[in-house]
């Protein structure tokens, strides 16, 4: 009987399969395959410190991460996959006595045309970029109505004045409850009015002094403008972002680029910002974690 060597030559199939596999291995490690609970606990550096809005917004981040990564990287590397895989089956041995793999080859090419025609054509990562930076926004605003809440939620008497319809006092059960209402509304309503006014809130009421000089607030600041650009004015740049964000660079009917790296630079100033305003309301004493 003979035996049949079936250790893969060192041809051209042996070299694409090579390269297929470390493709195939760089994909793994590019996708986000941590596990989520260790990154937030790194992404915390003394997590029993932290506020839960804190850990609510480094979670969501984090997830914003992994889902930019997947979505920047996944395209690519799919395609090329797809590419070396076409070419380790046409070295294939039966290649030419096997009509039906010839046919699949032949549609598998025709598949990897048409993708690569789509992603040239119409596949654009801006829009992508645009909907990750109003979403960091969106989670970052999302934490400052969380710590407004809690601030005022412990010290009540921070709200000068409020007024409570009688219906309202009439459903309600107690003056706890009333409470609770009254902060919920005034934590809407200070919420609405942006970063700036919510510092001045956090400073006049409860002696919580963001510093606005620092590279996170002011480059947060930035960001929320491009959110009202992307939202509001199609990525355009408006004669009030320019005075606001200082961006003398750019002429008003621009638009605003948005690439990857500006979607980190979001993600780590939201979460920087958040840091900081963390340590002094710890200082201050203010919240409970």
């Amino acid at each position: 009987m003979k035996l049949v060597n079936t250790r893969p030559k060192r041809g051209k199939s042996g070299i694409h399969q090579i390269a297929l596999s470390r493709r195939l291995r760089h994909w793994g490690e590019v996708l986000p395959r941590q596990s989520a609970l260790s990154e937030l606990l790194q992404a915390i550096e003394h997590p029993s410190a932290c506020t839960g809005q804190f850990v609510l917004l480094a979670a969501q981040l984090m997830q914003l991460r992994h889902l930019f990564t997947a979505m920047r990287f996944v395209s690519d590397i799919a395609l090329d996959a797809l590419r070396e895989m076409l070419a380790l089956l046409k070295t294939h041995p039966h290649l030419k006595s096997n009509r039906n793999l010839r046919a699949n080859i032949s549609r598998m090419e025709f598949m990897l045309r048409r993708l690569m025609r789509q992603k040239q054509r119409s596949f654009s990562l801006d829009l992508w970029f645009e909907m990750f930076v109003c979403k960091i926004v969106d989670v970052f605003e999302l934490y400052l109505y969380g710590v407004l809440r809690q601030c005022l939620k412990k010290n009540p008497r921070a709200i000068a004045e409020a007024s409570i319809t009688m219906q309202d006092l009439l459903n309600l059960k107690d003056i706890d409850d009333a409470i609770k209402r009254i902060v919920e509304d005034k934590a809407d309503k200070e919420s609405f009015f942006g970063l700036p006014n919510i510092a001045d809130f956090l400073e006049k009421r409860f002696g919580v002094a963001l510093d606005r000089a620092s590279g996170g607030y002011r480059k947060m600041l930035e960001v929320i403008e491009v959110r009202h650009l992307i939202v509001h004015r199609d990525s355009k740049v408006s004669r009030r972002f320019v005075e606001k964000t200082n961006r003398r660079e750019f002429k008003e009917g621009d638009r605003f680029p948005i690439d990857a790296d500006y979607v980190l630079q979001a993600m780590r100033s939201a979460q920087d910002l958040a840091l900081d305003l963390e340590a002094v309301l710890k200082q201050k004493g203010v919240v409970s974690p």
